[in-house]
């Protein structure tokens, strides 16, 4: 456990983190998902984008993104599966800007030449919440009980934080089941 937290086991976070790269104090400028993912594709605070920082609007090609950069010029195979940029258009460019799409990490990995290295974007939707308070029927299919979590000493210990802290947990359980992670 990369955090400490037994609530919900991840493996294939956890892998990633103490085989691969842990970030300990990344910020987000934006809480969207587009133009969060258009910051951490470009490199760039989110507002630099133009209409690639916006819900359904257009990301250029004339916008460099380190998917393109490792395909380019380091001769990684890249792409990425379920969501990349967006939503929105990919303008003039070849595929989204994450690299292209592909069905699975097993299906990427199949298709990558052997021997040359690779950057895989795994997009999941799991972290995106409709109506407040519809999260119960996650919760119990992934058997996350608000009374089971641990409440942050900066939130208040109240019904309806557990329930929130416990929507999430189990929205990163099911995400940690579809996560690719080979032996873990």
């Amino acid at each position: 456990m990369v955090y400490g937290d037994a609530t919900v086991r991840t493996p294939a976070f956890d892998r990633v983190a103490n085989e691969g790269v842990l970030f300990e104090h990344a910020y987000v400028s934006s809480p969207s998902c587009t133009p969060f993912r258009g910051a951490v594709l470009t490199g760039q605070d989110f507002w630099r984008l133009g209409p690639a920082a916006n819900l359904r609007s257009r990301f250029s090609a004339d916008v460099p993104v380190y998917p393109d950069l490792l395909a380019d010029e380091g001769g990684y195979f890249v792409g990425h599966t379920r969501k990349g940029w967006g939503p929105g258009r990919i303008g003039d460019r070849e595929y989204n800007p994450a690299g292209p799409g592909f069905r699975d990490f097993e299906e990427f990995l199949e298709r990558r030449p052997e021997g040359r290295p690779f950057c895989f974007w795994f997009g999941s939707r799991d972290p995106h919440r409709s109506v407040r308070g519809d999260g119960k029927a996650l919760r119990e299919a992934m058997g996350i009980h608000p009374d089971d979590v641990r409440v942050p000493p900066t939130l208040p210990d109240a019904a309806p934080v557990r329930e929130d802290i416990a929507e999430r947990k189990a929205a990163s359980k099911k995400q940690t089941a579809a996560a690719p992670c080979p032996n873990c």
